[in-house]
């Protein structure tokens, strides 16, 4: 899979955890925002994304930011409603 491909699903998996989180009540919170360099930590040092090298950085940090975006769309859609 290129790139290009993995971010834009990234983009819509993003919406769709963020509705789903929404529809659960879930609400953005700034303290969320360290999921990601958790996440990143996580992936690549817990999960030994760093023995893959280039494609587990790579991997880990696509994880990082998915991470984020489900957050900013979660903050987006609250503030669609407000």
């Amino acid at each position: 899979m290129r790139l290009s491909d993995q971010l834009r699903t990234l983009d819509a998996e993003s919406l769709r955890v963020a509705k789903e989180n929404a529809a659960r009540g879930r609400r953005f919170s700034t303290i969320s925002v360290l999921r990601v360099p958790w996440g990143f930590a996580k992936r690549y040092i817990f999960k030994a994304g760093f023995l893959d090298g280039v494609d587990g950085f790579v991997a880990a940090e696509l994880g990082a930011m998915e991470d984020l975006l489900q957050d900013a769309r979660l903050l987006e859609l609250e503030e669609k409603q407000d």
